[in-house]
């Protein structure tokens, strides 16, 4: 059977800048007016769409059930405990807590981090977050943010639009935000595997808000992260591991290339 994409996705991204940067404007949560950067070039535009949703309905349908399974045995579990059985190491990994072994190196961008900040990917907090002397800023879109769909996509706006150092806010009061010149590094924290994502429909099947913030934040900024020198950073639990290595293949570039499966490799955990 051919499954596609949901239309619902399509409208929303026809109206959304972050899907369709053919809209003029980009409304933010404070009802400001900005203009989009690619306003004028609605072809190249409406290819990134394409390429964008594409990236997102392929980490649904490779990663959905393997989400579903750990959530699943955290019920199993559950009841297990609740009958009163025990908390314990696994035995299966008894080679691994025996072993002798090394991390690697810090990543770059991750060499100091004796000071971190978190908070939510609103326009004000993500400018004050990267202002404020931290040596790292978790974009928290979890534990810190509402999930409510404006959030979400202005978030990753906001996220796009300081990488470019073109994020600037004005306070009700008239004050003024703009970066400075020392910025922490980012390292985003996507939702949790058991938040759904309604505003993206794949297969029928809401989206996971970890696979739509993973992914739209890859697509649009990880090429971004890479020429600064820094690494696309994700707050992520081992289990992701499979799913950088899935979106090595994205990029932020004006227009996405074809998957190069060695994009992101210097960045990714060592096996």
């Amino acid at each position: 059977m051919t499954s596609s994409i949901s239309p619902a996705l399509v409208s929303l991204g026809q109206r959304n800048p972050l899907f369709e940067c053919g809209n003029k404007y980009a409304r933010s949560i404070n009802d400001e007016p900005r203009r989009c950067a690619d306003h004028r070039r609605k072809r190249p535009a409406v290819r990134r769409s394409a390429h964008r949703t594409g990236l997102l309905a392929d980490l649904h349908r490779t990663f959905d059930l393997r989400r579903l399974e750990p959530l699943q045995t955290r019920q199993d579990r559950y009841q297990e405990l609740a009958a009163r059985g025990t908390l314990d190491f696994l035995p299966e990994t008894q080679k691994i807590r025996d072993a002798d072994r090394q991390v690697a190196s810090p990543a770059p961008g991750l060499v100091d981090r004796r000071v971190e900040i978190t908070g939510p990917t609103d326009r004000k907090m993500t400018i004050n977050a990267l202002n404020c002397g931290a040596k790292v800023w978790l974009a928290d879109m979890e534990d810190a943010s509402t999930p409510a769909w404006a959030n979400v996509v202005v978030g990753q706006l906001n996220l796009r639009d300081s990488l470019d150092g073109t994020i600037d806010f004005a306070s009700p009061e008239g004050k003024s935000y703009a970066l400075g010149e020392d910025l922490a590094t980012i390292v985003v924290r996507p939702r949790g595997w058991h938040l759904p994502e309604k505003h993206i429909v794949v297969d029928g099947a809401p989206m996971s808000g970890s696979l739509v913030d993973f992914g739209l934040y890859f697509f649009h900024c990880a090429q971004r992260q890479i020429d600064a020198g820094k690494g696309a950073r994700t707050s992520i639990w081992p289990s992701w591991r499979a799913i950088l290595r899935r979106g090595s293949g994205t990029t932020c570039s004006p227009m996405p290339r074809k998957p190069s499966a060695s994009l992101l490799a210097p960045f990714l955990p060592r096996s």
